[in-house]
């Protein structure tokens, strides 16, 4: 909460910035997960896409950088 990231789009050398707006990702996983067990979805589709959505955090974390070249 309160970081707004920047998407930076790279085409045919031409870069275009976008400020995106502020996000709680841990908020949006336990709704995301109260939506599964309230409609009766699948455990296993639903604990998957939540693991998912974690292993590609954790690899933006480790592998990611600002546009200045620092370290997240």
């Amino acid at each position: 909460p309160g970081f707004n990231p920047t998407l930076q789009l790279e085409h045919q050398n031409k870069i275009k910035r976008l400020l995106l707006p502020a996000d709680n990702h841990f908020l949006n996983m336990l709704y995301f997960f109260v939506r599964c067990i309230n409609g009766n979805m699948k455990y296993e589709s639903c604990y998957q896409e939540i693991l998912d959505q974690s292993r590609l955090l954790d690899q933006v974390i480790l592998n990611g950088d600002y546009s200045d070249g620092s370290k997240i």
